[in-house]
């Protein structure tokens, strides 16, 4: 099997806490990243992109539901 190498100066769960927190202040390890609450936009946007889709879901399977009740009758 192929085993990937992971190199010595990448932090892992096996090595201490002071080591970890060296590198993290070290800048190192970057934090992750912050989610701005000024700007609701890409929450909006996403509420309407998800309305959308299930607009446009809902309307295939209305649209299903209709044809096999046409041609089968």
């Amino acid at each position: 099997e192929d085993i990937p190498q992971v190199p010595n100066h990448v932090p892992s769960l096996a090595q201490s806490p002071e080591l970890v927190k060296t590198l993290r202040h070290s800048g190192l390890i970057s934090s992750p990243p912050m989610v701005n609450a000024a700007n609701p936009f890409t929450v909006s946007a996403a509420r309407v992109n998800a309305a959308r889709l299930s607009a446009v879901s809902a309307a295939r399977i209305n649209a299903v539901t209709i044809c096999s009740y046409c041609c089968s009758a």
